[in-house]
């Protein structure tokens, strides 16, 4: 009996190897499961997915106005900003879209921006220090030759803001105050791209909005108004447009200049006046560049 097992035994495994081999001998698999089976080079994986790719990078110079209103009994008026300068500072962005599609691409982008102001004089001291950062994902879909350019997508946003202001007569006043916002929500938006005069020059621009929903602290301590500190959920809306020049300097690349402005609403104490919410509204002035790969 245990002879009888063992010869059947050896024989379906003799069976087994000598099918393998022929397979092997004929190719292996059949060639219609070879062809779906192939194997994609790491190129052409990526021209399959991603068929276009584009950069684009900007920086430049920042500003934000209509900060300081006047505070009822401080040593003297200010007109939303004090003294004579503005709150200056920069910022950078940058983005990576992949075009799958014709005219559909997904888009990552990531900037950070910040402003600083301090100045004094011989009866008072105002600083300011603001900073955010955004984390923008978006689709798109591309019109018109690809001359405009719809996109809707999601917005993560970061702010910070730490203003004082200081009264050095013998009264001695002073006011801290400090925000903070972490948010997300919706965003949505339309670029475009106008050739003029000549083949190598356009116009573009951009118009977006959000509204942002996150966690809020807003902190006031000092003498000049009512200590207050408080947390909770808050919306945001927030509002951006850009416009500038173009140049070509080749097929693939561009060059640019601009100009841009930004609000946010409703987002720290100091813009309102220390006893309730105000707004930021934040200039720039930028050079970019942008390339598809």
């Amino acid at each position: 009996m245990n002879i009888r097992l063992f010869l059947m035994t050896t024989t379906s495994m003799v069976g087994l190897f000598v099918l393998a081999a022929n397979s092997a001998s004929a190719g292996g698999l059949p060639s219609s499961m070879i062809s779906d089976a192939e194997v994609i080079p790491p190129d052409r994986f990526s021209d399959r997915f991603c068929g276009k790719r584009h950069f684009e990078f900007k920086g430049g110079l920042l500003q934000t106005d209509n900060v300081w209103k006047p505070i009822v009994g401080f040593a003297s008026p200010y007109d939303k900003l004090g003294f004579n300068s503005d709150t200056v500072g920069g910022f950078v962005e940058g983005k990576f879209s992949c075009f799958y599609a014709d005219n559909q691409d997904i888009a990552v982008g990531l900037s950070h921006h910040f402003t600083e102001y301090s100045e004094s004089d011989l009866d008072s001291a105002l600083t300011d220090d603001v900073s955010y950062q955004n984390l923008d994902i978006e689709h798109g879909w591309t019109f018109g030759s690809g001359n405009i350019r719809l996109h809707a997508g999601a917005r993560i946003l970061r702010y910070e803001s730490d203003s004082t202001a200081t009264d050095k007569t013998p009264l001695n006043r002073n006011a801290v105050m400090s925000s903070e916002f972490t948010g997300l929500g919706p965003r949505v938006g339309v670029e475009f791209t106008s050739p003029v005069s000549t083949r190598r020059l356009h116009v573009f621009g951009e118009l977006a909005a959000a509204v942002l929903v996150g966690r809020a602290s807003h902190d006031v301590t000092g003498s000049i108004v009512p200590a207050t500190s408080s947390s909770g959920t808050e919306t945001v809306i927030n509002l951006e447009a850009e416009l500038g020049i173009g140049y070509s300097i080749s097929d693939r690349a561009n060059i640019q200049i601009g100009a841009s402005i930004e609000q946010l609403n409703d987002i720290d104490m100091i813009s309102g006046g220390g006893t309730s919410l105000g707004d930021r509204t934040f200039e720039g002035v930028f050079i970019g560049f942008e390339t598809d790969f």
